[in-house]
């Protein structure tokens, strides 16, 4: 069962009905308001997990509106969603700290599937943060903190791939750390519960 507290801030009242009821029938916790001073008052009294942002609303848009969430909530991942989308507002999007970007029309299966991506990412990044103030896990994964763009999209693909059961080749130079990300990956899945062998190719006649 999903978990999760949402917030929707959407001024299109049948969409946000759609979305609002969509999202709490897969288990999730759901605000859902109409415009972006709404949002931002929701988001400073509460903490939530997922922020959906229309692009354009009454009194705040969207962009605006994101980098004040990211001010307020950090720990949050923010999902655009737009009519009018272009490849440059995407690009703005995700260089004001949006997770994703989601066009108008889409479905609520693909919804609910970014919800699960962006939650799992969450997830794994605050795991991240206690192992980097000490805390450890059954296996070392400290080595792969950090705040760096590239990594943060590691942290995102790990998330990605370990919410599916699809085959996964790892590929770098040694000592890159891939061993790592594919003890992240197993560490994530639902394969989790069952053991993870490493076998060093090197070693193989």
């Amino acid at each position: 069962m999903p978990d999760g507290r949402i917030l929707i801030a959407d001024d299109e009242d049948s969409l946000r009905w759609v979305l609002e009821k969509g999202l709490k029938q897969a288990g999730y916790r759901v605000v859902a308001v109409k415009d972006g001073e709404a949002a931002l008052q929701e988001a400073g009294s509460e903490p939530f997990d997922l922020i959906l942002l229309d692009i354009r609303m009454p009194g705040m848009d969207g962009l605006t509106l994101l980098g004040k969430i990211r001010e307020a909530r950090p720990d949050a991942q923010v999902v655009i969603m737009t009519a009018h989308g272009t490849m440059e507002t995407a690009i703005q999007a995700m260089q004001r700290g949006a997770y994703d970007y989601l066009a108008k029309p889409f479905d609520m299966d693909e919804l609910l599937l970014l919800a699960e991506r962006a939650l799992l990412v969450k997830r794994l990044t605050q795991e991240v943060t206690h192992l980097k103030t000490g805390l450890q896990e059954v296996w070392e994964f400290g080595a792969l903190v950090g705040r760096h763009p590239r990594m943060q999209e590691v942290y995102k693909t790990i998330g990605r791939v370990a919410a599916s059961d699809v085959t996964v080749l790892l590929r770098g130079e040694s000592g890159t750390g891939k061993e790592l990300v594919a003890r992240a990956i197993h560490y994530y899945s639902r394969r989790a519960g069952r053991p993870f062998v490493a076998v060093s190719g090197a070693a193989i006649p």
